[in-house]
């Protein structure tokens, strides 16, 4: 049987341990188990990445936090239907492993109601509900480079409309990257990803 599922395992216990100094950081090492290491009879491969490694596939110690924060400007502005178009404003094109970007969701309706103004229609500010998310994929090997999480990938909302805090030390340069969002809206869970797309550089 072929599996290429990675391993994902949560080490938040042994984080802690080390934090509190109740056990030593010597790291962590990945083998099969030892009744597996030692059976001849048992064929399987299992690739191992180093950090070095000349792929996209380096070990990581993924950290996550609920870092949202859910203030819009009037409920009244939140939407109700799906009926919108979604992009992004200020995505990162540029490659410091230090930075954080604030990358600015904008929604607007697909079918805006007929009104007299003095204004367009395409400046009036439009949220997703706090139900919604994003996730990140490389949009050549279609890899989850980070998935949907109920509390680390919250999208947030403030006075300008929705965005969500993007650390540049979880990825690669010099790749092309797909946002998805994922958003309840009503009774309605809808995924937007057509042209959410970036390059890191």
């Amino acid at each position: 049987m072929y599996d290429v599922k990675d391993v994902d395992l949560d080490v938040t216990t042994t984080v802690q341990s080390w934090y509190t100094g109740s056990i030593d950081n010597n790291g962590f090492i990945v083998k099969v188990s030892g009744s597996g290491e030692f059976e001849s009879t048992e064929e399987f491969k299992v690739q191992y990445f180093s950090r070095d490694t000349s792929t996209i596939y380096p070990p990581s110690l993924n950290i996550k936090w609920d870092d949202s924060v859910f203030n819009p400007v009037s409920q009244s502005f939140i939407c109700s239907n799906a009926n919108i178009n979604i992009s992004l404003q200020n995505a990162p094109t540029s490659y410091d492993p230090e930075s954080v970007h604030k990358v600015r969701v904008s929604v607007r309706d697909k079918f805006p109601v007929r009104q007299f103004t003095t204004g367009s229609l395409a400046t009036q500010l439009k949220y997703l509900p706090s139900s919604s998310y994003w996730s990140l994929i490389d949009l050549k090997t279609k890899d989850v480079v980070i998935d949907f999480d109920d509390n680390a990938t919250k999208i947030s909302a403030d006075s300008l409309g929705n965005y969500f805090n993007f650390h540049m030390n979880g990825i690669e340069p010099y790749r092309y990257y797909q946002v998805v969002i994922k958003s309840t809206i009503g009774s309605e869970t809808v995924v937007f990803k057509d042209d959410l797309i970036f390059k890191v550089e």
